[in-house]
């Protein structure tokens, strides 16, 4: 009885697993539909687009989220890397007057592979889990110390490898 209770488990906690893996591929797909008609527009018009949401009216809110990271590749063309936090699990514990949690981001990116006239060559899409806020409550609430355990742009190499092309390549190979 132990044995099959420990395997319903396990096999409840790779279902969580597998949704979780499954939401962020299902997210990098509807991103590449979108990023199509980006590809032979400027560059400039398409990191300027707000969102749809109030923050994106307000001005706010990026529709590619912000800038993260500019490079050159050997060809002469630019790479912007772009990131947008779009989901936040968040898990907490509370015992008396004490508390704690901590939140995990994951950020949608889109890189745009601009050419030296400024155009949209081709793009490339991701989606990676970049920031975890932990936090302390004391008193019930009324005193917190958050801490952020990683930044989004800290590891550039790492995001690098969670995209991929318009054609389904890694980004080495617009390198």
């Amino acid at each position: 009885m132990r044995l099959f209770k420990g395997f319903i488990i396990g096999l409840a906690l790779l279902a969580l697993g597998a949704c979780t893996a499954t939401q962020q591929s299902l997210q990098a797909a509807a991103d590449s539909n979108i990023l199509n008609y980006t590809v032979g527009k400027p560059y400039a018009q398409i990191a300027a687009q707000n969102t749809t949401s109030f923050e994106g009216m307000m001005g706010r809110e990026k529709a590619y989220g912000n800038l993260i990271h500019l490079s050159q590749l050997s060809n002469g063309d630019r790479l912007y890397r772009h990131g947008q936090a779009y989901a936040a699990h968040s898990t907490s514990t509370d015992f008396l007057l004490m508390g704690g949690g901590s939140t995990r981001y994951d950020y949608r990116l889109f890189y745009f592979r601009v050419g030296q006239d400024g155009v949209i060559k081709d793009y490339a899409n991701g989606v990676v889990t970049a920031q975890q806020v932990e936090c302390v409550n004391y008193v019930g609430g009324i005193f917190q110390s958050c801490t952020d355990t990683a930044m989004l742009s800290s590891d550039i190499s790492q995001m690098d490898a969670q995209v991929r092309t318009s054609a389904g390549m890694p980004l080495s190979a617009w390198d």
